[in-house]
C-alpha cells in the first residue's frame, strides 16, 4: 500500500514538472529617444532583458562609460561630447538580443548657438549716417561705443539682436572710427566701424562765363551812382557755375588826387560782358570769392584764371593775392621794381618833389598795337596752408606811375580803368583776338 502511494506521488510530481514552460525572452528600453544640449554631458537609461545581447554605438561623439546591473535591469551611463557645429546631430545606440527584436536608442544633440558679433568690421562712406550689426547667442550681453558720436540703439539685451549704430555724416578729410565693445557671458567681442573721409575736392569752385552772363552782370554790378564811400557798394557779379562773387572795393579817395567829374568810382559792363571800373587807384582792388559746400582742407591746390586789361592812366604793375586764413599771400611769384616819375598827371607840370618808390608786383601789363593796354591772361596755382570755407583772391594796382605816359598818378579820371574780359588774350604782337568766351575761374587743381 505504501509503495503504491509513493509511486502515485512521483507520477504527480513528473506531471507538474512537464506542465511548466521556459520564460519568454524579452528586451526593453526605458527610453527610445533622448535630447541633449550642444554642451553635451552625461545621462543614464535602463535596459531590461533576460536574453544575451550586444550593444553597438554608431557614433564616436557618445560613449557608454559604465553600467550597473540589478537582476534583469542594467543601468547604462552615457557620456555625450560637446557639439562644436551649429547644425544639430543624431546618434544611435543599438541593442541586438538573441531571439528578440533589436532595439535602438536615438540621441539628438542640438547645434551650438553662435556667440559673438556679426560682422566684426564695418566700413561706410562719408555720407552714411548708420550701420548695423547682430549680437549672436542666447545669453545676456552688454555693449558700449568708444566714440560718443556713434550711438547704439541698444546697450544690453538677452539673446540674438540686431543693433543699429547712428552717427553724423563725415564732412571732414580724416576718417572717423569707433570700436563697439560687446560682452556676452563674460566674453568680450568687438565691432570696428570706419567712416571714410571725404575725398579730395574736385572740379569748379566758382566760374564766371562773362559773355554769357552779361545781362546778369549789368543788373548786379553796373552802377550809375558814383561810389563816394569805401567798400563794395553792395555790387557784385554772381558766379554762373558754383557759388561765388566778383566785387570791387573802392578805397577812400585821398585829397592828393584831382577828381575829374564823373569818375570817382564808376562800375560799368562792356558790350561783351566785361565788368570794368573807371577811377581805379592804389588801394582799390577786385575781390573774387569762391565758396565751397564744406570746409576746404589745408594743402588744397587752387587753379585760378582770368583775362584782364589795364587803362592808360593806371599802374602797369599789379598784385594778385589769396587769403590764407587771415593772411594775404602772393598767388604768383613776385618781383620788385623801382618806379619813378617827375611829371604830374593832373597838371602836366614837374612835381615839386620827384616820385621814386620800390614796389612789389606779380602781374605786369603790356601794350597792344595802338600803344594801349593789351589783353593778358593771369593764371596760376597756389596751395592753402589752413582749412577754409571759401577761396578769396584780391587783385590790386601796386604803383603810382601811369601805364602809358609815365606820369605820376594824382588824378582820377576815365583812363584809370581796370577790367576782367571775355576776350581772349591778345596775340604776341598785341593785336586783339576777337573772341569773347573767356571766363574768370577758381577750381580745385587736378595736379
Amino acid at each position: 500500500m505504501k509503495l503504491r502511494k509513493i509511486i502515485l506521488a512521483g507520477l504527480a510530481i513528473l506531471t507538474l514538472a512537464s506542465c511548466q514552460k521556459d520564460p519568454e525572452p524579452f528586451m526593453t528600453l526605458s527610453s527610445k529617444k533622448v535630447s541633449v544640449a550642444a554642451e553635451g554631458g552625461s545621462l543614464s537609461f535602463d535596459l531590461s532583458a533576460n536574453v544575451y545581447y550586444r550593444v553597438l554605438v554608431d557614433d564616436t561623439w557618445m560613449s557608454i562609460t559604465d553600467k550597473t546591473e540589478a537582476g534583469d535591469i542594467t543601468t547604462f551611463n552615457l557620456t555625450i561630447a560637446p557639439n562644436s557645429e551649429t547644425l544639430p546631430r543624431e546618434g544611435v545606440i543599438r541593442f541586438i538580443g538573441d531571439g528578440v527584436t533589436p532595439l535602438k536608442l536615438t540621441v539628438n544633440q542640438s547645434g551650438i548657438v553662435p556667440r559673438g558679433v556679426n560682422p566684426s568690421s564695418i566700413t561706410v562712406e562719408p555720407e552714411s549716417t548708420s550701420a548695423k550689426f547682430t549680437v549672436l547667442g542666447d545669453k545676456a550681453w552688454t555693449a558700449s561705443s568708444s566714440n560718443p558720436e556713434f550711438n547704439l540703439s541698444a546697450t544690453s539685451g538677452v539673446g540674438e539682436m540686431e543693433v543699429n549704430v547712428s552717427f553724423p555724416a563725415n564732412e571732414g578729410y580724416t576718417e572717423k572710427t569707433a570700436t563697439i565693445n560687446v560682452t556676452i557671458a563674460g566674453e568680450n567681442y568687438t565691432v570696428s566701424i570706419t567712416q571714410k573721409a571725404l575725398g579730395k575736392p574736385q572740379g569748379i569752385l566758382a566760374d564766371w562765363a562773362l559773355n554769357t552772363i552779361k545781362a546778369t552782370t549789368s543788373e548786379f554790378f553796373a552802377d550809375a551812382t558814383l561810389q563816394t564811400t569805401p567798400g563794395t557798394g553792395g555790387k557784385y557779379i554772381p558766379a554762373s557755375t558754383g557759388n561765388g562773387k566778383i566785387e570791387y572795393y573802392a578805397c577812400e579817395r585821398p585829397s592828393e588826387y584831382v577828381l575829374k567829374s564823373g569818375y570817382n568810382c564808376k562800375r560799368l559792363v562792356g558790350g561783351n560782358g566785361d565788368p570794368y571800373v573807371e577811377g581805379t587807384i592804389v588801394g582799390d582792388y577786385w575781390y573774387i570769392t569762391g565758396e565751397y559746400v564744406r570746409e576746404i582742407p589745408d594743402g588744397t591746390a587752387i587753379d585760378f584764371y582770368f583775362v584782364t586789361k589795364f587803362g592808360t592812366y593806371v599802374s602797369n604793375y599789379w598784385m594778385v593775392e589769396y587769403l590764407d586764413g587771415d593772411t594775404w599771400k602772393p598767388a604768383l611769384p613776385t618781383s620788385t621794381i623801382t618806379e619813378t616819375a617827375t611829371v604830374s598827371g593832373a597838371t602836366g607840370e614837374p612835381l615839386a618833389t620827384p616820385y621814386s618808390a620800390e614796389i612789389t608786383y606779380n602781374v605786369a601789363g603790356t601794350f597792344d598795337a595802338s600803344n594801349n593796354g593789351a589783353y593778358i591772361a593771369v593764371q596760376g596755382t597756389f596751395t592753402t596752408s589752413v582749412p577754409m570755407n571759401a577761396i578769396k583772391l584780391r587783385f590790386s594796382p601796386s604803383g603810382r606811375v601811369g601805364f602809358k605816359d609815365g606820369k605820376y598818378i594824382d588824378v582820377i579820371n576815365q583812363s584809370n580803368q581796370s577790367r576782367f574780359s571775355a576776350q581772349h588774350p591778345s596775340n604776341p604782337d598785341g593785336t586783339a583776338v576777337k573772341e569773347y568766351n573767356e571766363h574768370v575761374t577758381l577750381k580745385f587743381s587736378e595736379k
